[in-house]
């Protein structure tokens, strides 16, 4: 058998290849690229990256992690099987945040107040998150005091951005799940304490979390859209409701599932016919993560990161250049380096 892991640098995909290679099936990894041009396979080192018109008349199966991938994969071939699960093309409706909110709304699921235009905000609404409409789009995901704090590109009408009450509170609940036809056929609870950014992105700090209303309102989503395939449910818990309040559905990979893929068996074995054994942790942290919020924020996560398991990433000299550096200072530096390099882009 040969697997094709496509976007291999992304944190998902070297979890999943050292999930290969602890369940002795590092033989049959290859590794891929989707682009706008379409599927490359990785040659050797040196080599261009060859055309993958029709994939899986060369490899058994194809593993698609982040949402680029993924959704190139649903739309080119209609359905994506790994093991015994199959993700369906339905599933790339929830990349829509405004439909996922609405869906979820409409069967019971607690969602926060959004807007889809900043001018329909009440004035005195209090603090706003906003984030782009659409799963896999570049844009801010943060939150600013009210809104005329709102910045002038997202505030346009067609920003293609949505607004949100701000949900306070630091950790994200999530259910991380295999699906067929709406049941459940795996699923792990998990809590992210520390984000990157701060304002919620990827986990730094990440455990396991066993709560039945978590799973419960996960449960209703799932079987209420008749999910297949895989992919990760975000809440955060609203003290003022006093319940789960749905953020999002990711149908895909998401970048921490090294905890799941180490502690639950059954997501290997499903997915990748692996039998691998389950190490005996609880939470699970991500140095090189930690490193870029800053060292105005890493420093009072320290407590945070006791009695977790340390990530096998791989921590880059950048990660550790900007663990010295102030976070805000950080962002500033990468608008500045985008703004050069897009001026370039525009002489050439």
């Amino acid at each position: 058998m040969t697997d094709l892991i496509l976007s291999p640098a992304a944190c998902q995909a070297r979890a999943i290849e050292r999930c290969f290679i602890a369940g002795g099936g590092d033989d049959r990894v290859r590794f891929g690229e989707v682009s706008a041009q379409g599927l490359f396979e990785r040659a050797a080192c040196g080599v261009a990256l060859v055309r993958c018109v029709e994939p899986y008349s060369k490899f058994d199966s194809v593993i698609p992690t982040v949402a680029l991938d993924t959704a190139f994969m649903l739309r080119r071939f209609g359905a994506v099987r790994l093991g015994q699960i199959t993700m369906e093309p339905s599933s790339l409706r929830w990349f829509d945040k405004p439909w996922s909110l609405a869906f979820a709304d409409s069967v019971g699921v607690a969602i926060p107040r959004t807007w889809g235009n900043a001018v329909e905000i009440p004035p005195n609404v209090g603090r706003i998150f906003f984030k782009p409409g659409l799963e896999g789009v570049v844009g801010a995901r943060t939150w600013v005091e009210t809104p005329a704090d709102l910045p002038e590109e997202v505030r346009h009408p067609g920003s293609g951005f949505i607004f949100q009450e701000k949900i306070e509170g630091q950790a994200v609940y999530s259910f991380g799940f295999l699906a067929d036809r709406g049941r459940i056929v795996a699923g792990a609870g998990l809590a992210e304490r520390v984000s990157y950014p701060p304002d919620g992105g990827e986990a730094v700090v990440m455990e396991l979390f066993d709560d039945p209303q978590l799973t419960a309102a996960a449960g209703r989503l799932i079987r209420a859209s008749d999910y297949s395939g895989w992919g990760l449910v975000e809440f955060k818990h609203c003290l003022r409701r006093d319940t789960y309040v749905l953020m999002e559905i990711n149908p895909k990979f998401w970048s921490s599932i090294e905890l799941v893929l180490r502690t639950q068996p059954v997501f290997a074995k499903l997915l990748f016919g692996l039998s691998v054994p389950a190490e005996r942790m609880t939470k699970l942290w991500w140095p090189g993560r930690l490193a870029k919020l800053g060292i105005d924020h890493w420093p009072k996560h320290l407590a945070a990161i006791r009695g977790a398991r340390m990530a096998e990433e791989r921590i880059s000299r950048a990660s550790v250049a900007r663990a010295l550096l102030p976070y805000g200072l950080q962002t500033w530096l990468g608008l500045v380096i985008r703004k050069k390099k897009r001026s370039k882009e525009a002489t050439l």
